[in-house]
């Protein structure tokens, strides 16, 4: 007997929409917004053919009346390969046929909402869950999305089909006008526009209250376009790594406690420690801020990342034992009529105690599917000693899932989706590694996220003067980092560690260093040795 695929089904998009591969927060960034344009809906795909970067060069080239100083005196090739670089994210096709091209478009640069007229067939696999997940975290806050779309929108007459006004820079008018001819999608009405909340509500809250303050800087500073644009990929990706900690965290501690952390979530993203009375607890990033992987603040950064790192072992089994919960509740829903009228999605709270609640139903659901599972694996010495175990049918056939989907896969799946969204090894990331494949991950900011969080750290809200920025002192910008994002500098969580001396050695170098980071890109003022007035001057203001 074949074995149904349904016994290794592991995603689940009530937990989290992310994909466990790697995520572009640029594509991301664009799928949000065709689904913002369609009141969540996205495309119906309708082209025959990928388009290639040479067929915008031939746009260009084509109407040298709309594209001055783009004549026959410039290399077309060169012309692709700068469009390629600066506005596209093109892959290549490993075996094209003969004839085909050896490269695609997957998808523009979402530099102005037009960009999603631009897309690969295959976007979705790409994007669409990362897009679903922003969707969600932001439908619910109607003048940030009204903000956002003014800005995407910006500087095009759709109704027209033209360039309206100068608002918009060079780059982004180029696009607009290479895209101006390009057919819009058709929405996917056979789509369900239903979109389960974030599992996390209090990460999600704190993006949106981040995207709020950025966006701020379009309307009220003189932030360029390109730069604010560079500022929201930043901070998304950033929060979608933060959120999946708090979904690694939050799902262990719902099958622990068998309590679901956002039934309670007091998370305000206005106050000055967001986390304070969350149930789920702060993250503890400890990042290090020197350049020698072998110091000791590196080694307490690595530390961190192994403590994160752990929450991942436990979350995918925990992860199983969930799907595989809601797999037996929708059969309830099936074959049982006092399930039939409670819905089509079980509460997490009523979720995790099922299996007490119904003991009998769940042995015979489970050693079911359990017999059916091992059909075909009655001689692997592995199974044989899990049945040996004294488990529930539960516990049981949970673990031998667990063993045949191979937790190795799973591990490495995150792990690649955990380098992409902390931007690994770049200046917009997180995470730092040293020599090869198998280096030692370390929690270290790149000077791009280090510039955009000192931004935010420096926008305050007034009830008579709205939004407004001003200079913070750096132990006021530590603070900041620490209540609001979990990010640790001169302390550790552990209070009792910090009392070695090679430790207090160690944060007070990692003190130091930040403060350089600082100087080095333009943000820090030296007015004395005093740490009470070195201050954080920001490079962009708002009302000032």
């Amino acid at each position: 007997m074949a074995i149904e695929k349904k016994h290794f089904a592991f995603h689940e998009d009530r937990i989290s929409y992310l994909p466990e591969q790697d995520i572009s927060a640029e594509l991301a960034l664009v799928s949000f917004l065709m689904l913002l344009k369609n009141d969540g809906r996205s495309y119906v795909s309708d082209l025959k053919q990928d388009k290639t970067p040479k067929e915008l060069v031939d746009v260009i080239l084509s109407s040298p009346d709309r594209f001055e100083g783009f004549g026959d005196d410039n290399n077309p090739k060169i012309l692709q390969d700068w469009l390629a670089d600066e506005y596209l994210d093109v892959r290549r096709i490993k075996k094209p046929k003969e004839g085909e091209p050896h490269e695609r478009i997957i998808s523009a640069h979402p530099l102005h909402l037009i960009t999603t007229r631009l897309r690969a067939r295959d976007f979705s696999t790409f994007a669409k869950g990362t897009g679903k997940f922003l969707y969600s975290a932001l439908k619910d806050e109607p003048q940030l999305t009204s903000d956002l779309l003014k800005f995407f929108k910006e500087g095009y007459n759709e109704i027209e089909n033209k360039l309206e006004d100068d608002t918009l820079d060079v780059d982004t008018a180029l696009l607009v006008s290479v895209l101006q001819d390009a057919k819009d999608g058709t929405p996917d009405f056979r789509e369900s526009v239903e979109y389960y909340p974030p599992f996390c509500v209090g990460q999600s809250q704190l993006l949106a209250d981040d995207l709020r303050k950025l966006i701020r800087y379009h309307f009220g500073s003189n932030m360029p376009r390109r730069e604010l644009l560079k500022y929201m990929v930043t901070i998304i990706r950033f929060h979608l790594y933060l959120y999946t900690l708090r979904v690694f965290r939050e799902v262990n501690q719902l099958w622990e406690t068998k309590k679901y952390c956002a039934n309670s979530c007091k998370v305000d993203p206005s106050k000055n420690c967001p986390f304070e009375s969350c149930t789920g607890g702060k993250l503890n990033l400890f990042v290090d801020f020197g350049e020698d992987h072998r110091s000791n603040s590196a080694q307490l950064a690595m530390d961190a990342v192994q403590n994160d790192y752990q929450e991942l072992h436990r979350y995918i089994k925990n992860q199983y034992r969930l799907k595989k919960l809601m797999e037996f509740a929708d059969d309830l829903r099936r074959t049982h009529p006092k399930y039939e009228k409670k819905g089509n999605e079980t509460p997490w709270d009523d979720l995790v105690l099922l299996l007490n609640k119904e003991k009998d139903l769940a042995q015979a659901f489970f050693s079911g599917r359990r017999q059916i599972l091992i059909s075909e694996y009655e001689d692997d010495e592995e199974i044989i000693e899990i049945l040996k175990l004294p488990l529930s049918e539960f516990d049981r056939y949970v673990e031998i899932v667990f063993y045949l989907t191979a937790q190795r896969t799973h591990i490495r799946k995150f792990r690649e989706m955990m380098d992409s969204i902390s931007g690994k090894n770049q200046e917009y990331g997180i995470l730092r590694t040293t020599g090869g494949r198998k280096a030692t991950r370390r929690y270290a900011m790149g000077s791009v996220l280090l510039e955009v969080l000192a931004q935010l750290a420096v926008v305050h809200v007034d009830p008579k003067k709205g939004y407004h920025t001003h200079n913070i002192g750096i132990l006021e910008f530590i603070e900041f980092l620490k209540n609001r994002y979990g990010i640790l500098i001169d302390t550790l969580s552990d209070v009792d560690k910090q009392k070695h001396i090679w430790i207090q050695a160690a944060l007070s170098e990692n003190y130091l260093a930040l403060r350089n980071r600082l100087r080095m890109i333009g943000f820090y003022t030296d007015l004395s040795d005093a740490s009470n007035v070195q201050e954080i001057v920001p490079r962009f203001r708002i009302g000032n």
